[in-house]
């Protein structure tokens, strides 16, 4: 599918992995590296949807301000972006900010919550974006397909 999908799902095991082996043994740095790791899986995830819609991913300073605007774009046009906009923008401030940075990861089951259901519903959400515009894709070739062949007949 996507180089960046196949890294989002790795990540996220990975995130799950140490958040969990943190929580058991109270190693509030693992807690910290699993929450970063969940963003990065939701960053990977992100990266293959603006990938699709035929926009290089942001790199740089700038990064998540351009990816934040450019999901606002296409939230425009699909509400269902918009939702993916408000759950990696909590993602990013909880897991990222609060958690990694700041040490915050409490109440420890709402970061459990996020790093294990909601970046997983962002990797499925994107998944799912990327089959529609595949699909949309391949549509579109077979339509012009069937029309170079209407015109070569005539």
């Amino acid at each position: 599918m996507s180089t960046y999908m196949t890294e989002a799902r790795k990540i996220h095991d990975k995130a799950i992995f140490e958040f969990e082996h943190g929580k058991k043994y109270g190693n509030d740095l693992e807690i910290r590296d699993g929450a970063e790791k969940a963003w990065l899986a939701t960053i990977n995830a992100i990266n293959a949807f603006l990938l699709s819609r035929g926009d290089e991913p942001p790199v740089g300073r700038e990064a998540h301000q351009i990816r934040n605007e450019k999901l606002l774009e296409y939230a425009r046009d699909d509400p269902r972006v918009e939702n993916l906009f408000y759950i990696v923008t909590a993602i990013k401030d909880v897991l990222h900010g609060r958690c990694f940075y700041y040490g915050f990861c409490t109440p420890i089951e709402s970061i459990e919550d996020m790093i294990k259901n909601k970046v997983k519903k962002i990797i499925k959400e994107v998944y799912e974006f990327l089959c529609y515009y595949i699909s949309l894709e391949n549509r579109f070739f077979m339509l012009y397909i069937i029309y170079l062949k209407i015109t070569q007949r005539r």
